[in-house]
């Protein structure tokens, strides 16, 4: 299962709600959730979805749509639904019983469908919908590229900025590495750290 959200929709949240969509997707790791679909907000095609959870840092009330290999948060409050798009995975929910007032409100609770592993809400799991302008001969290059290895256009640029972040992780890494070496054997600095803790 991917966690997907809009990069545009992340920063209005974040500047609205003080809210960091690298945060929210946390909330499912929350067992004691309450899980819901919003019947106001659905259509035939596209159910709505609403968790209430805790995280590490505060209770959070979130829209999401979830299909067969996704789970995207929608921006809140939630807009109108166009349907036809994702194609869920629409009556393989087990309902619960629901208190009156949800009910009146067009709530029906439901059991979680969906527990995320340990570290599938980590970035590197995660995928962020945004729009970036790149050089035309450079697209051009990705597009043949995609096609002689029968893969997505979005697949292989992430393959080529994995391989140039991860060259630069280990990078700083190694320099850390070498710094900490350098000021473990710097007598120096060892008796001025020891004179400051001292005090």
């Amino acid at each position: 299962m991917k966690f997907t959200w809009d990069s545009n929709k992340a920063e209005k949240v974040k500047k609205d709600h003080k809210i960091d969509f690298e945060k929210i997707k946390d909330v499912f790791e929350d067992t004691f959730s309450l899980d819901l679909i919003d019947d106001s907000y659905s259509t035939k095609d596209e159910e709505r979805f609403i968790i209430i959870g805790k995280t590490a840092f505060t209770v959070l009330f979130i829209w999401f749509i979830q299909c067969r290999t996704m789970m995207k948060f929608v921006l809140l409050p939630p807009e109108k639904p166009k349907g036809g798009m994702l194609k869920n995975m629409k009556t393989t929910y087990e309902e619960l019983e629901t208190e009156e007032e949800l009910k009146a409100r067009g709530l029906r609770r439901i059991k979680r469908r969906f527990q995320p592993k340990p570290g599938e809400t980590a970035s590197i799991k995660c995928q962020v919908i945004a729009e970036v302008k790149i050089d035309a001969d450079l697209f051009n290059f990705l597009k043949n590229e995609s096609k002689k290895h029968n893969s997505e256009i979005e697949d292989l640029l992430n393959e080529i900025l994995r391989e140039k972040f991860e060259k630069a992780e280990a990078k700083k890494s190694a320099e850390i590495k070498e710094l900490r070496s350098k000021l473990l054997n710097d007598t120096e600095f060892l008796q001025e750290l020891k004179e400051k803790l001292a005090a």
